[in-house]
């Protein structure tokens, strides 16, 4: 009897255990190369470190490439974030009051939800900028951690990769200010998608601000 409880425990952990860090990697860069396009819900909990406060947004993200987003944060307050690839801008209707610049300016503000990961070479951008492992009591599949080589960059990452899609699913973003974790529901890889979703013209009446 104890040697098929022992057995059955061996099944149990084998396939947690049998994710290589090289072979994660390498199938998130195939997944990535064959994306041009995905959309999905997000819910994130936020957790700030030094109020002791905690709070939740929910919203709806559609990235394309090159360089294309549009981010909808629809509770607890509404924002829009939306760049065409060279263009960005953040709306906030409550303030009646939109933020525009480039899309080096947006990347230098880091004015996306953290947590979020866009589409198109985010991982050799983690191969380059952190130190990468695989969490080994994860049962739910490859979780990555990524610790910064350099302190300068501020935080840390966990990422929890769907084996059905080999891309992010949930991901954890800590820095010494919050921990930010983000869950991505309602996948959809490669949806039909349209110039005018990566496009934001100012309604009438709202201030523009630049983004520097």
């Amino acid at each position: 009897m104890r040697t098929a409880i022992a057995i059955l425990a061996l099944l149990v952990a084998a396939p947690a255990a049998a994710y290589e860090l090289n072979d994660v990697l390498a199938r998130l860069e195939k997944s990535d190369a064959s994306v041009t396009a995905i959309r999905f819900d997000f819910v994130q909990s936020i957790r700030f470190i030094e109020m002791g406060a905690d709070t939740s947004v929910q919203g709806q993200a559609i990235f394309a490439k090159p360089n294309r987003l549009r981010v909808e944060k629809k509770k607890p307050d509404q924002q829009i974030t939306v760049s065409n690839g060279k263009k960005m801008w953040v709306y906030n209707p409550a303030f009646k009051q939109v933020w525009e610049g480039t899309w080096q300016n947006w990347v230098q503000a880091k004015v996306l939800p953290q947590g979020l990961i866009p589409i198109g070479g985010y991982v050799a951008d983690l191969r380059k900028n952190f130190t990468l492992s695989l969490d080994p009591n994860e049962a739910d599949g490859p979780r990555l951690k990524a610790q910064p080589k350099v302190k300068d960059i501020g935080y840390s990452l966990e990422i929890l990769v769907s084996t059905t899609t080999w891309m992010p699913s949930q991901t954890v973003f800590s820095s010494d200010s919050a921990v930010v974790k983000t869950a991505l529901s309602s996948i959809e890889v490669n949806p039909a998608v349209k110039d005018s979703d990566f496009t934001f013209k100012a309604p009438s009446g709202v201030d523009v601000i630049p983004l520097n």
